[in-house]
């Protein structure tokens, strides 16, 4: 759901009475994430409390942003999380290496995504244009044969991949370089298998952003190659956190390496776990299941959350990370001290 989602009258009132006669955010779950958000120039001015409902604070513009590789990202871990942070109010701004060009590409079919030599050709369209773009493996599940019914991103990821596409956030990504911690309420930190995450996963320019907003203590989100990125900038020490667990990236390696190489294998001398485990306090695995969660099913992800931290394994957790993660920022939010204007 995009826009400004409609509220009858009625349920403002109903919302009203029950908060004091102010406006009150609902939560991530909720059919009308942001509608409540009304009549704020006036209310910022009256004499309110040190603190308000959270509604007066999301009236102030939000933004999460999310750092990604030029290709290669994996769809579900990125478009998952954009949708549910922008049905809840927030604003996502991406970040690329360099940023995008000013005129962006046309996103290509998933017939053209098919095509033999799909990552190199993705891989050249992205870094002509700097328009990210997923690894298109994981939307068609080309090379993947009969595997890819499993292996490649489900109805929910290409869907919310489509959406994010057609939303042109994509095509506005900034630099790596211009990323200012003081200018973002959250940082998402996504990710994807395939060699072609080196790039974001290696950018010392990133590193220390992630460093520099991790210190100001608001929150941030990794999922799977995300956490490497998490462990390489120096921001796991004491944590308890989840990630690519050993067995699943093994799994997925050896059912495809007799042709597709070290597709799944990011670097080849070690896995996500070994990395991410030597850097943290505790790693936990999770359950062994391939079970993938969704807005309705949200008990099949796992998550794990240390204060401001919050972790995830891989695509199958995306929706309780994107909801865990509003609940995180929504949170923050509520426990700023309000500044009346």
């Amino acid at each position: 759901m995009g826009g400004t989602p409609f509220v009858n009258a009625s349920l403002q009132m109903k919302q009203r009475r029950a908060f004091g006669g102010l406006p009150f955010l609902p939560g991530a779950h909720d059919s009308i994430p942001r509608a409540l958000v009304i009549d704020v120039v006036g209310l910022r001015h009256s004499p309110l409390g040190s603190r308000t409902p959270l509604a007066l604070k999301m009236a102030m513009p939000r933004t999460v942003v999310i750092p990604i590789p030029v290709v290669g990202f994996d769809p579900t871990e990125v478009a998952v999380p954009w949708r549910i942070l922008t049905n809840s109010g927030y604003r996502c701004q991406f970040a690329t290496p360099v940023g995008a060009a000013a005129s962006s590409r046309a996103s290509s079919s998933e017939d053209d995504a098919s095509s033999p030599s799909t990552r190199e050709g993705a891989a050249t369209a992205g870094a002509a244009s700097g328009v990210p773009c997923a690894d298109p493996i994981m939307l068609t599940g080309q090379g993947l044969g009969l595997l890819k019914w499993s292996m490649r991103a489900d109805a929910n990821g290409i869907a919310a991949y489509r959406d994010l596409e057609a939303s042109g956030d994509l095509s506005r990504s900034v630099p790596y370089a211009s990323l200012v911690a003081a200018d973002f309420d959250g940082l998402l930190l996504p990710g994807g298998h395939c060699p072609d995450m080196r790039p974001y996963l290696e950018d010392v320019t990133l590193h220390n952003f992630v460093r520099a907003f991790a210190a100001t203590g608001k929150p941030v989100a990794a999922v799977c190659h995300g956490v490497v990125l998490a462990a390489r900038s120096g921001i796991l020490t004491s944590k308890r956190v989840t990630a690519l667990p050993q067995w699943m990236e093994s799994l997925a390696f050896n059912l495809t390496r007799l042709w597709m190489g070290n597709y799944y294998r990011t670097y080849s001398n070690t896995t996500v776990q070994a990395e991410v485990s030597a850097a943290c306090g505790e790693f936990l695995a999770g359950p062994k299941s391939l079970t993938r969660d969704s807005m309705s099913n949200l008990g099949a992800g796992f998550t794990v959350r240390d204060g401001s931290l919050l972790t995830a394994r891989w695509p199958g957790d995306a929706h309780q990370l994107g909801s865990e993660f509003v609940r995180l920022l929504n949170e923050t939010v509520a426990a700023e001290p309000f500044e009346k204007t």
